[in-house]
């Protein structure tokens, strides 16, 4: 596969979640029905190129081009180091290129196991965290 086919269905994949993360949250407000909510939860990792990183390049030697990527709307992920997990974050990539390859602490649900929709992200400057903005949902 190549690299415009991985970053294709990629983009696929963050779309078809997005919109399943919707049809859920319209699901759980049906009448008479108890939907369990996912709840908040803060994971750490680093912010990565999910296209490069499914053909195993990534790592701070990457951060330009993976910089690039996201400015052009491709699909970030989140790289928990501790398990090895990756999420889709489901944001608009181009208003977080400029973390990609660095250390985040990302409070925010997850749906459907891999898709994270942040409403708090904070960067790693030396040994504090510094809240950053985050552009608006999709």
């Amino acid at each position: 596969m190549n690299h415009l086919s991985a970053i294709m269905t990629l983009a696929a994949l963050l779309w078809a979640g997005t919109f399943s993360i919707a049809q859920e949250h319209q699901h759980s407000q049906g009448a008479g029905h108890a939907a369990e909510v996912p709840k908040a939860q803060v994971l750490e990792g680093r912010l990565i190129d999910l296209g490069c990183y499914v053909m195993d390049m990534s790592g701070i030697k990457h951060a330009k081009c993976g910089m690039q990527c996201a400015q052009k709307g491709l699909p970030v992920g989140l790289l928990e180091e501790k398990t090895g997990k990756v999420y889709t974050v489901v944001l608009p990539s181009p208003g977080i290129a400029q973390y990609l390859e660095q250390a985040v602490r990302v409070t925010g649900t997850v749906h459907q196991e891999n898709l994270l929709s942040p409403e708090k992200m904070e960067v790693r400057e030396g040994e504090a965290w510094k809240a950053v903005e985050l552009p608006s949902a999709m």
